[in-house]
């Protein structure tokens, strides 16, 4: 489907002449409804080229160019490989937005299929608990200052409903602990957004924290469905899919054919990183994340593993380091057990594990549906899910991922401003120091060294 992907009329040779500037920002939109129009979006993150002349306004009301209907509040809220997050108003009804850009390079590339994915998903899931797609609009393309043509086809935003924070910021304001009826509260919001989205025929393929939002009134926010695939049944699909600390092990090992199930995995990762406090997961690669599920689920020796993962194409590869009691070559004699049940178990009681247990089942046959997880026992048992306006939030402050990291950078920034003050005077001996300590005595505080406490790493 190589074609153009900005939509001309017969007499649109030359576009750059002879249309306005805004008139080449409104057509990005029906171009991506045209790309939208594509009966199946193929499995990979290569632009979607279309030449139908289709437009968005048969779908949804948009308001045409985007510096005239929004504007943007503050730094960007979210950042990352498809395009990047501001906080905005919108200028007709007040309301606060989020806009998501699509980084359109050039026209001949199209547009990227993981916005086409994000719009096609999000037109399907109306539920309480998935971002609201409000809006698509378009802005100007820049314009050159010595020819007066628009350079390149402009830009595309997805216009979502705001919330102040996310997952990922908020176990970073309540300092990694939240009580267990918040905990509750939040994943059974989040697996009542994976069973509709299930239900609907739609894997997520990236969840993770800071795509879970968190609205001022505690609601849970499913967003960022731009790697999310329809499916029916088992198919054959990407293994290039959800970030690695939340990636189950079946697509570590190569799996091409799996289902909604990976979406279960992701799940109870989070699910986990609320229990325990930590990511449960947390490497660098591939084999060190495989490596780390081993320890911390407690299935050191080979033969623990499904025969169906063993058959998959990474084993020989990432098979577990294990002699045949089961026990990992790498860890010292004496070390306490890496495994987290245990531990688990004494915090937050069986039911909790039990439920991640079935989460994080290897055997992909076994591993609880979202539906399920709805009506484990975990949910009845005292103490209950406390209501989503009971959990605590900062109200007045955004707390996303970005802000997060943004957070950690200028506490290191801080630390090495005070690491590289020069030291104070160390004191004299005996008349000496009596000489000295009029020409210092005026000289102001001695500056504070490093804090010696060292600041716990979050994901």
């Amino acid at each position: 489907m190589a074609v153009d992907p900005m939509p001309r009329s017969p007499s649109s040779a030359n576009c750059n002449d002879a249309r306005s500037v805004d008139a080449q920002a409104a057509a990005v939109v029906p171009a991506m409804a045209a790309a939208l129009a594509i009966t199946d979006v193929v499995d990979s993150t290569e632009p979607v080229v279309v030449t139908s002349d289709a437009h968005f306004l048969c779908e949804m009301q948009h308001e045409g160019v985007t510096d005239k209907s929004y504007e943007k509040l503050g730094e960007p809220i979210g950042e990352g490989t498809y395009g990047t997050v501001w906080r905005a108003r919108c200028r007709t009804t007040g309301q606060t937005v989020a806009m998501k850009k699509v980084v359109l390079r050039n026209e001949r590339q199209g547009f990227p299929v993981t916005a086409i994915r994000e719009v096609r998903a999000l037109r399907k899931l109306d539920h309480p608990n998935v971002v609201s797609l409000v809006d698509v609009c378009a802005a100007s393309p820049a314009v050159s200052s010595e020819t007066g043509v628009s350079a390149g086809p402009g830009s595309a935003y997805l216009i979502f409903e705001y919330a102040p924070s996310d997952l990922t910021g908020l176990l970073a304001y309540r300092k990694q602990r939240l009580k267990l009826p918040e905990i509750k509260c939040l994943i059974r919001q989040l697996a009542n957004a994976l069973d509709f989205c299930h239900m609907k025929g739609i894997m997520h393929r990236d969840l993770k924290p800071s795509n879970v939002l968190i609205t001022a009134n505690g609601e849970l926010k499913l967003c960022d469905f731009g790697l999310s695939r329809e499916f029916k049944g088992e198919g054959n699909y990407s293994t290039r899919v959800i970030t690695l600390w939340y990636r189950p092990p079946e697509l570590l090992l190569g799996a091409t054919r799996y289902d909604h199930s990976v979406d279960v995995w992701s799940a109870g990762c989070i699910f986990g990183e609320l229990l325990a406090g930590y990511p449960l997961f947390p490497e660098s690669s591939e084999l060190r994340v495989f490596r780390k599920i081993c320890e911390r689920c407690g299935v050191l020796a080979a033969d623990k593993w499904p025969d169906e993962l063993r058959r998959l194409p990474q084993w020989d590869k990432f098979a577990p380091p294990a002699t045949a009691d089961g026990v990992c070559e790498n860890t010292a004699a004496g070390a306490p057990s890496p495994v987290i049940w245990q531990d688990l178990t004494a915090r937050h009681g069986a039911a909790s594990v039990e439920l991640l247990k079935w989460m994080l089942s290897l055997d992909t046959s076994k591993r609880i549906t979202a539906d399920a997880v709805l009506a484990h026992p975990f949910f009845s048992q005292e103490p209950k899910a406390c209501q989503p306006s009971e959990i605590k939030i900062n109200q007045h402050l955004s707390c996303h991922e970005l802000d997060v990291k943004r957070h950690r950078e200028k506490l290191r920034e801080e630390k090495e401003r005070q690491r590289l003050r020069p030291a104070a005077v160390a004191p004299l001996p005996g008349a000496a120091a009596a000489a000295v300590l009029p020409a210092v005595a005026g000289g102001g505080q001695q500056a504070a060294g490093p804090d010696a406490k060292r600041q716990k790493q979050l994901p």
